[in-house]
This record gives C-alpha cells, structure tokens and sequence, in this order.
C-alpha cells in the first residue's frame, strides 16, 4: 500500500507501507499543466515525520532549506523492526526532473558523525547537501530513496542538477549520516 500525503496543497511524500509485494516500488503521478511557461515545483513548508508500517525502516522529510545557494535536506530513517539494524554506507538515491527523468548526480558520502547501527523505535538522520540550480523548474523535482525493503518518495522544489545538459558534468551533491537533523 503507498500512502501519498500533500502538505497545505503543497508537495507530497509518498511512502511504500507495505501491503505490497516486497520490493515493490512507489508509484504515483502527478498533473502537471501544459503551458508555455516553466510551471515551478510546489515548496514544502513543514516536515514528514517518518511513520512505521510493515516495512523495515520508515522515512520523514525536513522541508529543503535554502542558505546562500546551498540546499539542505535531512532524510528521518526509523527502524520499525524488533532488532538493531544498520544503515548502508551508501543507500540508494535517485533523483529525477519533472518529466521522469533520472537526473545526474554524483554523490559524495562522507563519513558518518555517528555509529549507523539504529535500535528498534530510534532514528537516524542522513543530511543531504548540494548547490543550487536556481529554479524550481530547472534539475530534480523528486527524490526516491531505498534501504533494504523500505521505499520513500519526496516530491518537492529541490534545485538540484539541470545544469549538467549544459556542463556535461552531474550534480555534484554530498551525504552524511548523523543522529539529528
């Protein structure tokens, strides 16, 4: 079962609670007007709180925050099981625009500020950084992530990659696990 929350009319996360087959992706669509004019991705204000449901691990989302050109964004990973689990080193991500299309993003993990093992019930945090694209309509519009047989989706005016049809190069971005946001 996919759960797909819109926050004041807003972004939406949606999140894999089970209920389907294991592995099973997120799926989910979103309208989006046709007109000659970029139409901007929707800015989440508000934070998802990661939920436990028949998966492993539950997912939250901080709102993306701006800071001089610089986007951050803290990822909530509750272990919903009934043992100590850790986290991969590198767990998957992928990124996509508006379109569907997986965007170029060459991730720098650095090391962890914390030990990645999680008690059952407890949370760990891992923090995303990259530079700004400048509009919400240029680079990434959603952020899908994956650890083991847990699936999240956050869509939202991210500003990452868009310049790599230009530069050739993918979105340089960087990850650390840590114990808050």
């Amino acid at each position: 079962m996919a759960l797909t929350a819109t926050v004041a009319g807003c972004a939406s996360v949606q999140l894999d609670t089970g209920g389907g087959p294991t592995g099973a992706r997120p799926t989910s669509s979103a309208v989006t007007p046709t007109s000659a004019e970029p139409t901007p991705a929707p800015v989440r204000t508000t934070t998802t709180f990661a939920r436990c449901g028949a998966r492993s691990w539950a997912f939250g989302f901080t709102p993306v925050q701006p800071a001089s050109g610089n986007r951050f964004l803290s990822v909530q990973l509750r272990n919903c099981s009934d043992r100590s689990r850790s986290v991969p080193d590198t767990p998957a991500i992928v990124v996509r625009d508006a379109a569907g299309k997986t965007v170029a993003v060459q991730w720098d993990w650095r090391d962890p500020k914390i030990a990645r093992d999680v008690d059952p019930g407890h949370d760990i945090y891992l923090r995303l950084h990259w530079l700004s694209s400048g509009r919400c309509d240029r680079g990434a519009t959603s952020l899908e992530m994956a650890i083991g047989d847990s699936t999240a989706r956050l869509t939202d005016c991210l500003q990452l990659g868009g310049l790599s049809g230009v530069t050739g190069e993918p979105a340089a971005a960087d990850a650390t696990w840590a114990g808050a946001p």
